[in-house]
């Protein structure tokens, strides 16, 4: 942007030179040709750039009032998207008892130009003394079909595991992962556990088999607080969709008679109409131990020297390798004074002017770089007495797009979070890194999305402009991009009508919500079902908790309907 309105200016400025040099006839050499001096075509070079940094400023109305309310409804939209990918935790030989590794655990990659890029988990992960030794989609004849796993202790008998609940990422190609997932939600007829060396079959009802996505079980970027549950649910879809393919298996503990062997099958009985081919199924589909980790690590800053003659200073990532690391967000920062060597913590302020004169209080920044990419984080303090003063910043970094030249297994580096019985290793691409959407005016239509109201589901082309608006920050990358639209494009129709429910033994009143696609649109009729549930979730976010919102997806052509639960919003009642 700031080359196009460089160029316009440096050309408004030529034209004017032309039609001075008309006027002073004397001084026309010099305006241009062979002849030119090259100390004025610095000179309009400068002028022209001075002028085109206005203009963007000019152009981008009022972030000192946006960029507050943003940071108080949805802080996303102000910091870098990070690279991120799903992680598998394999307990080696060693392990005898479940493991639990905590949300927040750092793991390393391999070296990329001399950096190891840092990332930590989004959820809690049990690690089980299990491994998956099969699993097969059967059909044969006379029964129905199902998907069974089959799956051996290591070093430990049933009679002994404790467990209550078993949790599977679904991998491999998205469109197959997506339509495993499918049906695992929509066409379950049943679920068995049965002992292979003795021991009774167990039943567990079909109930037990939890989906979620982030913001539930799951965190999508580490947590980050939103006011609108709704906004993250979809952000973080059109970031990863597969975040989406995490099934639950719960009720374990009701599987008493287990014998004394260490093998055993979960067998998943589906409907015998199925409306997708037979998926692939192996062992890459169904992934134990998984879970979503995000390129943000810990970091101080440079000492900054601090003093009266300024408050706003920029923020620089300290250590090796500072043009591979990216300001996230500012988690705190301390100062030492130089009289005294006194140490004092800063406290954050939402908004200019909230800062009291006594308390020592610091205000982040954030402004696009205009003359190259990414952004720049600055520091605005208060201080309650002046003195010399250093002051280091305590970061959220990421290693910007550095990551995405990592492969399927270059996340693999233990830390000290992560015990020797552990191995690890990332088992889908890298999600490429964003830059926050700084563009003129792209924070206010972001900002408009929280007054969303019944009116944005009077109509299919209202909705996608909500959802194209929401994906346009989320990914910036141009297949994310493309890929995304496409979904969103499949939106043929909208329908919302006012009805009442019975919820909890009790009248609700609430919103049925009707979406027409087109199947065309979606790589597969699982991916299709993967967008409605991400949907869902968005319309439950922004509906208030006395009402209830029902969506339901139908196919254009009358090829299938799904329903989903009506269930309570997510928003506060005033």
């Amino acid at each position: 942007m700031i080359t196009r309105r460089f160029q316009q200016e440096l050309h408004k400025l030529r034209d004017d030179a032309r039609d001075f040099a008309a006027v002073h006839p004397e001084l026309a050499p010099l305006m241009g040709g062979a002849q030119a001096d090259p100390d004025i075509e610095r000179l309009f070079e400068g002028t022209a750039l001075v002028s085109a940094l206005v203009r963007e400023k000019l152009d981008d109305d009022y972030p000192e009032i946006i960029h507050p309310l943003i940071e108080r409804i949805h802080p996303q939209w102000l910091r870098p998207t990070p690279a991120s990918t799903m992680v598998a935790f394999t307990p080696s030989p060693a392990l005898r008892q479940p493991l639990v590794i905590p949300a927040g655990a750092r793991i390393a990659s391999v070296p990329v130009e001399g950096t190891a890029c840092h990332f930590r988990t989004c959820s809690d992960v049990m690690v089980h003394p299990l491994t998956l030794t099969d699993a097969v989609f059967s059909r044969p004849a006379g029964y129905r079909p199902s998907i069974r796993l089959t799956l051996t202790l290591n070093g430990i008998r049933l009679s002994d595991w404790k467990v209550e609940s078993l949790r599977f990422f679904l991998g491999g190609s998205f469109a197959n992962a997506a339509n495993v997932h499918l049906l695992l939600a929509r066409h379950l007829e049943s679920i068995s556990i049965n002992a292979l060396d003795g021991g009774r079959l167990c039943s567990i009802s079909p109930e037990k088999l939890k989906t979620f996505g982030p913001g539930g079980s799951e965190d999508g970027v580490a947590g980050i607080p939103s006011a609108f549950p709704g906004l993250r649910a979809l952000s973080d879809y059109f970031t990863s969709p597969e975040q989406f393919l995490f099934v639950e298996l719960t009720g374990l503990e009701s599987w008493r008679d287990r014998g004394d062997g260490a093998r055993f099958e979960i067998a998943f009985i589906l409907k015998n109409e199925l409306p997708v081919t037979p998926p692939i199924v192996d062992k890459s589909v169904f992934v134990l131990a998984a879970a979503h980790a995000v390129n943000l690590f810990p970091q101080d800053s440079d000492p900054i020297p601090v003093s009266d003659e300024a408050r706003l200073y920029a923020i620089q990532p300290s250590g090796k390798g500072k043009g591979h690391n990216q300001v996230w967000s500012v988690a705190g920062a301390t100062g030492l004074l130089k009289s005294g060597m006194r140490k004092r913590t800063y406290k954050f302020q939402q908004a200019p002017g909230c800062g009291r004169g006594s308390e020592a209080t610091l205000r982040t920044i954030v402004r696009r770089r205009p003359l190259s990419s990414g952004t720049a984080v600055f520091m605005e303090v208060n201080r309650p007495e002046p003195a010399e003063e250093t002051v280091t910043a305590h970061l959220i970094c990421t290693n910007g797009h550095l990551p995405e030249r990592l492969g399927i297994g270059d996340v693999c580096v233990r830390t000290a979070d992560i015990p020797e019985s552990i191995q690890i290793a990332n088992i889908t691409p890298l999600t490429p890194a964003a830059d926050p959407p700084l563009e003129a005016n792209r924070l206010w239509s972001l900002y408009s999305l929280s007054a969303m109201s019944s009116t944005a589901l009077s109509s299919a082309e209202n909705l996608r402009s909500i959802l194209e608006t929401c994906a346009a920050a989320a990914r910036r990358d141009r297949e994310g991009v493309a890929r995304n639209l496409e979904r969103i494009g499949g939106i043929v129709a909208v329908t919302a009508r006012g009805r009442d429910f019975m919820h909890r033994a009790r009248p609700w009143r609430g919103m049925e919500v009707t979406v027409k696609l087109d199947g065309s649109s979606y790589g597969s009729l699982g991916d299709l079902h993967l967008f409605g549930c991400a949907l869902e979730r968005f319309l439950a976010g922004f509906a208030t908790g006395n009402t209830l919102v029902q969506l339901i997806v139908e196919d254009a052509g009358g090829n299938f309907r799904y329903c989903w639960e009506a269930r309570p919003g997510e928003q506060p009642l005033l």
